[in-house]
Formats: structure tokens, sequence, C-alpha cells
């Protein structure tokens, strides 16, 4: 495997590497982790900007709110569009660098095997990125139920079931994530290896691979999981939802959404790596 997985190749005047980022530098320290937090702040939130209208899409065909995506759109403005972006743009900066600096130490243990430390990844940034996206999706699915995203959280802890109901959906967050986190750092490093002259353009062509290739294996996951945190259908579980997706839509109904979410993989990936090894350069 390519050791330099997040390595921005930008060229300096003599020819050199102008800089490597923390996961390349040997075991991460906890030191680092306020770094790996403002570039995970810079990546995520370019994501989000980039990638929230196609989310709210993805999520308002998968939870049975419009039949499809041109459908969907006649039915949403701008703003709509953007129905609880505060959600992961308050999360994003903490479930990114939970997940880069889980990667890093991960590669550390298993001896640089990217696969398994992808996957060994998701189970902590799970315990960040469940909560972040149930009350994204409630805002998504319910805009009119809650006032704003504080709103949201706080009658969820209040009048629901506490932290119970925040983590509502966990298991299939891990589910989903572990071969998605996989397929994700797996394609970027190879795709690294393969375009190391390629400079900046390696990285946003990698990026978008990368977004691609984590959606393939853990799509029909995360229908089964934005059903599950779906304010309408909170009382059902794993078993309940595939009964219920199965009983509406057939087997089709595990890819609703796959196409918008396609279509927001490429630019919002793209511009999350970008970010990321850009922000490293700086810092």
């Amino acid at each position: 495997m390519n050791k330099d997985l997040f390595e921005l190749t930008v060229k300096g005047p003599r020819g050199n590497n102008i800089y490597e980022t923390g996961c390349d530098r040997g075991r991460p320290s906890m030191f680092e982790f306020p770094k790996e937090a403002v570039c995970g702040l810079m990546a995520g939130g370019s994501q989000v900007i980039v990638g929230h209208p196609f989310d709210t899409v993805k999520v308002l065909l998968q939870t049975g709110k419009y039949s499809g995506v041109l459908t969907c759109l006649r039915g949403q403005t701008i703003f709509s569009l953007y129905n609880g972006v505060w959600s992961p743009l308050l999360g994003v900066g903490v479930c990114n660098s939970v997940l880069f600096h889980s990667f890093a130490s991960f590669k550390d243990l298993t001896g640089n095997n990217v696969l398994l430390s992808g996957a060994l990844a998701a189970v902590p940034t799970a315990l960040v990125n469940c909560p972040v996206e149930l009350v994204k999706i409630r805002l998504q699915t319910s805009p009119l139920l809650y006032k704003h995203f504080f709103d949201c959280l706080f009658r969820t802890l209040k009048q629901q079931n506490g932290f119970r109901e925040l983590y509502k959906g966990t298991f299939i967050t891990v589910l989903r994530d572990m071969p998605s986190y996989a397929a994700y750092f797996y394609a970027y490093d190879l795709g690294k290896s393969m375009t190391k002259e390629w400079g900046i353009a390696g990285t946003i062509t990698c990026g978008a691979v990368a977004g691609i290739a984590a959606w393939l294996p853990c799509y029909p996951q995360d229908v089964i999981k934005s059903v599950i945190q779906c304010e309408s259908t909170r009382s059902v579980n794993i078993q309940g939802a595939i009964r219920m997706i199965y009983r509406k839509h057939g087997l089709r109904g595990f890819f609703k959404g796959f196409t918008p979410t396609m279509a927001r993989a490429v630019p919002a990936n793209a511009i999350t790596f970008l970010a990321y090894e850009t922000a490293h350069k700086y810092l």
C-alpha cells in the first residue's frame, strides 16, 4: 500500500513534497488531535456546504416523502434543501477528526492495513455520527415539527428517551460504516498510488472515486438507518424497518435515493480530501 495516504503531492521549487499530514508520521499523538479537529472542520464544512442539498433529496426519497428525484425537487426551495444543515455543520468537524485520527491509529496497530483500519475506524466514529445524523434526518423530514437544530436536540433528549433516543440506530450505523470506510480509504489509497504525479488533480480525482466506492457496499444499510431515525417511524427496529421497506417498495426500496447520493459523492468527497490535505499544509 502507498504509505503516503494523505500526502498532498504539490511540489516545491526543488521538487520535494512541501508537506505531509499527521497520518503519515507514525503513531498519532494526543497533541495532534486539535490539529485534526481543525482539518476535520475545514474538510467537513466544505463537504456539507457542497453536498447537503443532495443529501436532503436522498433522505426524503429514502423515507418515502417523495417518489422520485424530480418530484422531490419541485417541492423544495434552495432554503428547504438545506433543512437540517446545522447538525452536520456543528458536528462534522468532530466526526471527521475522529474518523481520520482513528484511521491513523488503527493503521499503526494493524501494520498499515488500510482496509482493516478503515473498517475499525467506523466504530468510534459512529458514536459521533449517529446523533448528528439522527438530528439532521429529523430536521430534513419533519421541518415543521422543530424550530431549529437545538430545538430538535433538546426535545429529543427531554421528551423521548434521552440519550437512548439520540443514539437510536447506532448498530445499523456501524454496519453501514464499516464496509463504507474500508472501501473509502482503500480506494483513496489505491488511487493516490496510481496518480502520484497528478498533484491537486490527483487529490480531487481520488477523493471523488473514494466517495463513490464508499457508498457501493453500504447503501441498503443507509436506507434502513434513515427509516429507523426518521421521526414518523422512530419506533421501528432494524427488522421492522427491513419489513416496512420491502412491503412498500420491494427490493428497489433499499436503493431509493441512490441517484442523488452518487451525484453528491463526487463533488462532496473531492472537496473533502482537498480541504483536509490543504488544511494540513498550512497548519
